[in-house]
């Protein structure tokens, strides 16, 4: 049902792990954002350019057969790019 390819399991698993490091052991808020941001742009570009080129311009050689595969990407772009750079940070109330 989705796209495998060790190439692409690779780069789930690098960005996976910034992405925990960014949870569990980043002590710099702007860290996590910049982190969460950034990886949620590259997805979203992925995601994007999947439509055009499923075959990731040669890169993937079994390429994205499914719109399941865009969608996550997007989906995940669309989420990383909100948490990173828009969602506005909480602030208690004073007292």
């Amino acid at each position: 049902m989705l796209n495998i390819d060790l190439a692409e399991d690779g780069i789930h698993l690098l960005t996976g792990g910034l992405l925990a490091y960014a949870g569990f052991a980043a002590r710099s808020l702007r860290v996590v954002r910049a982190i969460v941001g950034g990886i949620g742009i590259a997805y979203l570009g992925v995601g994007i350019l999947a439509f055009a080129s499923p075959m990731f311009f040669g890169l993937i050689p079994s390429g994205y057969e499914t719109v399941l595969d865009n969608l996550i990407h997007l989906t995940l772009g669309v989420l990383g790019v909100f948490v990173g750079f828009l969602l506005k940070e909480r602030r208690e109330p004073a007292g």
